[in-house]
């Protein structure tokens, strides 16, 4: 797994998902310019201890040119919902009776500080022109919808020139990532639903109520990092057969019958071959030795043996599964060490 730009706040505020990040992802890196400053008056308790104590959160401090292309993308889009705010009401606020602008251009409202950092000095007066924000000791106040599509787009920005995913917990702006076409696909929201509920299948509590302290511990568990990394990997690999066969559970993915009858079918291969080509060989010594069958049985042989290395690949496969399921049993002891 790709460590993945999260987006749009410093930190995840919902309790379930900063769990399952924890549980689940290799590394965060949400967005941050000055992380000093953020420490002081912007991170939560619970976010400086995990970046104090585990490997989950990177910051990420934007570049010059990152946030250049990003506010060249949100003022084009900010043009469009200016120009016509009836028809972008319902994908922010799902209900057509309200207009947007009424909101956007009160200052009551212009409640989400967005970093100077994170964007450019056009993007700036354009907003502050347009009565959409009004300056801050550290860059711009605007309402959390709008700076919701810019962080967007900052994200989608920075994870294309840098190589990244991206994740944000937020479900409440889907319609306009969806417009959008960026960061997340169908396909990825449909991968993190899976995520969220399979971990929480394994864990018999609301995964809220398990104290941060037992989740921090148990990633730093050098045991079972390991697990971890070998669960992502199968559940990987069972979202993407999931998009082709939509029945497949992970259960069947991380079965191990078989591979156990490939093991089996390989090495019972190898030694029939084998025993084959020994019995030639007598033959050869007796002086009844077909040529033909003997070189066909030699070629075979020959293939099997060959063949053999592959098993150590099936060999591995297994005891990934196995790791993995081992994995769903230390989430299950979350709840029972649940103090």
């Amino acid at each position: 797994m790709r460590s993945m730009i999260y987006f749009p706040g410093f930190e995840l505020k919902d309790k379930a998902w900063l769990r399952i990040a924890l549980l689940y992802f290799e590394e965060l890196r949400p967005i941050i310019p000055d992380e000093y400053y953020a420490r002081r008056h912007y991170l939560s308790d619970d976010a400086i201890k995990i970046l104090d104590s585990t490997d989950l959160f990177r910051s990420y401090s934007p570049g010059y040119d990152e946030g250049q292309y990003a506010s060249i993308a949100a003022v084009e889009e900010f043009d469009r919902y200016l120009a016509n705010p009836h028809i972008y009401s319902y994908p922010f606020f799902q209900r057509t009776s309200i207009n947007p602008l009424d909101k956007w251009t009160n200052p009551q409202f212009q409640t989400t500080e967005l970093f100077s950092e994170k964007y450019s000095y056009d993007f700036e007066r354009y907003c502050i022109e347009n009565r959409i924000a009004t300056q801050s000791a550290n860059g711009i106040h605007i309402s959390k919808e709008l700076a919701f599509v810019y962080m967007s787009f900052l994200a989608d920005t920075i994870a294309k020139i840098g190589d990244y995913d991206t994740f944000t917990e937020s479900a409440k702006y889907d319609l306009i990532l969806r417009k959008n076409d960026i960061l997340l696909s169908d396909i990825k929201r449909f991968d993190f639903r899976i995520i969220k509920e399979q971990i929480e299948f394994y864990i018999p509590e609301n995964i809220s109520n398990i104290p941060l302290d037992n989740i921090i511990k148990l990633r730093n568990n050098r045991d079972f990092q390991q697990l971890r990394r070998e669960y992502v990997q199968q559940f990987e690999t069972f979202l993407r057969l999931k998009h082709d066969y939509p029945e497949l559970s992970f259960d069947r993915v991380v079965s191990s019958k078989e591979d156990l009858l490939r093991l089996m079918w390989h090495s019972f291969g190898a030694l029939v071959c084998i025993a084959l080509s020994f019995h030639d060989y007598n033959k050869l010594k007796e002086g009844i030795f077909d040529p033909a069958t003997g070189l066909v049985n030699l070629y075979t042989a020959l293939g099997a043996v060959k063949s053999i290395p592959n098993l150590r690949k099936v060999i591995r496969n297994l005891q990934s599964k196995q790791r993995a399921k081992r994995y769903a049993s230390h989430l299950s002891n979350l709840y029972k060490n649940k103090k």
